[in-house]
């Protein structure tokens, strides 16, 4: 099985510089989480944005949709933020042979 990940930012990939919440979306982790995870499935990371999930917008997940629905993949984990999750699941309702978390 070959899963795509893609990283849109959001807590998993926040950057903490102090004890009150100062942040910055850096890097994803996903490729170190897979590789100590030492994962037996053939993957690869894609990272299309690098935003707090409130920060993002509809052209955000318009780009998000039309990446996946134009990928040659079938199976995605989408990394994100809480905030805003429910409005991106929604954007990519209805993608024809894929599946998405």
């Amino acid at each position: 099985m070959f899963i795509r990940f893609i990283t849109t930012g959001g807590t998993i990939d926040k950057i903490y510089f102090d004890d009150l919440s100062q942040f910055e979306v850096g890097d994803s982790q996903i490729k170190h989480i897979l590789t100590e995870g030492l994962v037996q499935f053939d993957y690869d990371v894609v990272s299309l944005f690098q935003k707090d999930s409130l920060d993002m917008t509809d052209e955000d997940r318009q780009v998000l949709r039309d990446f996946i629905a134009n990928d040659e993949g079938r199976h995605y984990v989408v990394t994100h933020g809480t905030d805003t999750m429910p409005q991106t699941a929604e954007a990519l309702l209805g993608l024809a042979a894929k599946t998405i978390v």
